[in-house]
């Protein structure tokens, strides 16, 4: 079954009145929004519907040059496919600054980060986006603001910017947004005999992470 195809909330409740237990494990495949201005414009792509556009053999055309929002693995991995298949230029824009020994660092693994260096990504640390410039309903550019933490210290994301100091701006012909992932909504009703594991529960992580959970969920089953 596919949710939001062939299972609603009638067909998963048909499911789990029939099962002793239901163990839930969607991942994350919803792309969170920036929520500024501009968003909907022509040009703007969410990186993993782009990601699967292209493993499905498309070819989305992105232009010159290429804007990727985001310091995860899902940011490097958009920023360096876009690079292979054409783009002249990408710069990757991110909250998060380049010294990996800061507690406010990008989450990308370390390899990664490098890699994508190496292949010509230019990175823009410690920005956040203010606002997406359009012109006649496209993509242009973006505004940026300074980030100068992003973390409180028990670990909450709470980004904090200087909007006092200057900030550049950069112009692109494309936009690939990949800043983090949410789950679809269960249609299983709460309760005993239903179980969630996997990125559901922890958000966006590791293969070996989402492994764990589903042991644990099998021990509790």
């Amino acid at each position: 079954f596919e949710v939001g195809k062939n299972m609603d909330e009638e067909q998963a409740a048909r499911i789990q009145s029939g099962s002793d237990a239901v163990f839930v494990a969607g991942g994350t495949w919803n792309s969170l929004r920036l929520g500024v201005p501009g968003e909907g414009a022509r040009g703007v792509h969410y990186a993993l519907d782009y990601l699967r556009r292209v493993n499905s053999g498309e070819k989305p055309s992105l232009g010159k040059r290429v804007i990727v929002i985001g310091g995860g693995s899902v940011a490097l991995d958009a920023a360096r496919t876009a690079r292979r298949t054409g783009a002249e230029e990408v710069h990757l824009v991110c909250l998060e600054t380049r010294d990996l020994t800061s507690w406010d660092r990008m989450p990308a693994l370390d390899q990664e980060i490098m890699e994508a260096e190496e292949e010509g990504i230019t990175m823009h640390p410690s920005l956040g986006i203010r606002e997406i410039t359009v012109a006649d309903g496209r993509f242009t550019g973006i505004e940026t603001r300074k980030c100068v933490s992003v973390r409180e210290p028990d670990g909450r994301f709470n980004p904090q910017y200087d909007t006092a100091s200057p900030s550049p701006a950069l112009q692109g012909d494309s936009l690939i947004i990949a800043i983090g992932q949410a789950a679809e909504p269960s249609p299983f009703a709460p309760g005993s005999g239903v179980f969630v594991g996997g990125d559901m529960v922890e958000g966006p992580s590791q293969v070996i992470q989402a492994v764990a959970s589903a042991r644990k969920a099998v021990r509790e089953i």
